[in-house]
């Protein structure tokens, strides 16, 4: 939904049309996406346009600038204090096999994120 509505505003009809469920369901996705200011409402005659706010990416932007470190150096201690200081590098890449609708939920919803990023769903608050 943020792709559709990240070059131009769309109306929930609009949204609706790229996807196999209800205008009531997208009608809820964008209000859980209008909560923490990820996209802005604006009416125009009897519709309402949705489209991305800048801002409230770039909050989200800083937050994984400030996660992915975090997590890196907890994988680099792990690794160098079961096996000691490695002499050759290791580097890798990812490739995750799943709508990009999936993968967002899991940076966004507290519960997905703590199990994959996190040794312990203790570590970080939910609220």
């Amino acid at each position: 939904m943020l792709l559709l509505v990240r070059d131009q505003p769309r109306s929930v009809n609009e949204i609706a049309s790229h996807f196999e469920i209800s205008r009531q369901a997208v009608s809820q996705h964008l209000h859980v996406l209008k909560n923490p200011g990820l996209v802005a409402v604006r009416p125009e005659g009897q519709r309402r346009l949705y489209v991305v706010r800048p801002q409230g990416l770039e909050a989200i932007q800083e937050f994984l600038a400030q996660l992915w470190p975090e997590s890196l150096e907890r994988l680099k201690a792990s690794v160098e204090t079961e096996s000691g200081v490695a002499t050759d590098l290791f580097t890798t890449s990812v490739v995750v096999q799943a709508a990009p609708e999936e993968v967002y939920d899991y940076f966004t919803r507290a519960e997905l994120l703590l199990a994959w990023m996190c040794r312990s769903s203790t570590s970080l608050p939910l609220s």
